[in-house]
């Protein structure tokens, strides 16, 4: 039976089902080998497996030598797993759980992560204090960064920024994804004129958009910086921890943060949740692991808190809802370097499509758009909400606004969206509007291809004839002007109502 404790903090009461779920990708460096938990299995958190009695569903996956992180990517197609002793990346297919190749890379590679576009993979090697940006449609090299430091662990955020953080050079280098170009050089060992101490090297990091990063360090607090300005970093108050009876401080093993939450694993088996508005340690909530934690992630559906650990076989899982906790054995000790849990996605199927306008709001002139969902999909459902928004054409001039959510029964891959077009007699430059998906559930993410833009093109020409060439001496067509002046008074209205929708 599982061990069980009951925490005080709440962060997401959810309730109901639970009818697919994240995977975690555990690396198990002395077993050379990758565990895989589905976490719909866990009975803590899944109401449907603890009315069946569910058993956990572990798959182990073999590895190279010492595998120390594991990536995916955001569609939930691939996890790249990084063997330390073997310079190499073994590459899991996600959707099925199977090992279809393996690629070498450089010496001594010790974290990785995947662009927000799914096109690259970069790898930080601490034999050489490089990093590697690999294509990930043929994991074949595209550039090398020389780093300033050893490399410790990586981060994407959400925005795309990789944070590359070295615990021996005391730093946290940023570049933009994008552009692969360095963004700025945070050094972490920074003076708290308060405290009258040094923060120490960094430890672990998490960040909150391209707003907030959160530094762990080794003084046992966590250190924090406003980097919406690349040029103006700006120390904010660090965050105190929690400590124990006597003053005594903490090590931090690993964090990772969601909005207003920031949880950190302390060396002891201790797990804090701090809320962020209120960071101070009387509001910093306690949930006490049989651990000895080396990783720690929040899965994307917000249910599991999963605690990563080498003081035996077991995972840790902390049900957000209310905090309880249940330990899996995975069959050997784990760590893991930044994030390793794993969803399936939502996509368009395309992302441009262009379409003709017509001169009539005919019932056929319309546009239908497929939604994929992609990844580990095999016997669940689940549903996405989509959306039609303004670009320079606008709802209810140039297109009818289409909402609503899609449910996708099991087995079901593809459903269609469809759009009716309002079409006109007006000559005008070509339009566009996109159709976009957002607010996933079931534990699924919006993949990199989560809209379709949509161009409508015109089909009205100039007219042409008499009274119409410039520099005839033909006579004037009579309708001529007042055609014009009604032209020239539609243009008018139109200007003036999309001034008034952009304000």
């Amino acid at each position: 039976m599982a061990n069980r404790l009951t925490g005080s903090f709440l962060l997401f009461a959810l309730c109901g089902p639970l009818m697919a779920a994240p995977f975690a990708y555990v690396p198990q460096p002395l077993s050379n080998r990758v565990s895989t938990f589905d976490l719909s299995t866990d009975t803590n958190r899944s109401e449907t497996a603890r009315k069946a009695n569910q058993q956990p569903k572990i798959i182990e996956l073999p590895t190279q030598a010492n595998p120390v992180a594991a990536t995916p990517n955001l569609s939930g197609t691939f996890v790249y797993v990084v063997n330390k002793d073997s310079n190499s990346i073994t590459i899991i297919n996600s959707s099925n759980n199977t090992v279809t190749g393996t690629v070498s890379v450089g010496n001594k590679p010790i974290a990785a992560a995947v662009s927000r576009d799914d096109k690259k993979l970069y790898v930080a090697h601490e034999g050489d204090n490089s990093l590697h940006i690999l294509d990930t449609s043929n994991l074949k090299p595209l550039k090398t960064v020389q780093l300033n430091h050893r490399p410790t662990q990586l981060l994407i955020s959400e925005g795309g920024w990789l944070y590359v953080m070295s615990t021996q050079g005391k730093t946290v280098q940023a570049f933009d994804s994008s552009t692969d170009t360095l963004l700025f050089t945070l050094n972490t060992d920074v003076l708290d004129e308060g405290a009258k101490k040094s923060a120490g090297a960094p430890l672990a990091i998490t960040s909150w958009a391209e707003e907030t990063l959160y530094v762990g360090a080794e003084d046992g607090d966590i250190y924090v910086w406003d980097i919406s300005d690349p040029n103006k970093i700006a120390p904010q108050p660090r965050i105190q921890l929690k400590e124990k009876p006597f003053g005594t401080k903490r090590t931090i093993k690993a964090i990772d943060s969601y909005k207003t939450a920031l949880y950190a694993a302390l060396h002891d088996g201790d797990i804090l949740l701090i809320g962020t508005s209120t960071p101070g340690a009387d509001y910093q909530t306690t949930v006490s692991t049989n651990t000895t934690p080396t990783g720690l992630n929040i899965s994307n559906d917000l249910r599991t808190l999963v605690v990563t650990n080498d003081k035996n076989n077991n995972l840790a899982l902390i049900a957000t809802a209310d905090n309880s906790i249940s330990y899996v054995d995975v069959g050997a000790a784990s760590t893991a370097t930044g994030k390793f849990i794993s969803a399936p996605s939502f996509q368009m199927a395309l992302a441009k499509h262009s379409q003709d306008e017509e001169q009539n709001t005919y019932t056929w002139n319309v546009i239908k758009l497929q939604v994929k969902r992609i990844g580990n999909i095999s016997g669940s459902s689940a549903t996405v909400h989509y959306q039609t928004e303004s670009g320079t054409a606008f709802t209810k001039w140039d297109f009818l606004e289409s909402t609503g959510d899609l449910e996708f029964l099991p087995g079901e891959e593809t459903k269609e969206v469809t759009i009716q077009i309002i079409g006109d007699t007006t000559v005008e430059d070509y339009e566009s509007f996109y159709l976009k998906l957002n607010n996933p559930g079931d534990g699924y993410n919006i993949g990199p291809q989560g809209n379709t833009e949509i161009t409508l093109v015109n089909d009205d020409s100039l007219p042409t004839g008499a009274g119409c060439a410039i520099g005839s001496n033909d006579k004037l067509d009579p309708t001529l002007p007042m055609l014009a002046g009604a032209a020239l008074a539609w243009l008018t209205l139109r200007q003036r109502r999309n001034t008034l929708r952009r304000r």
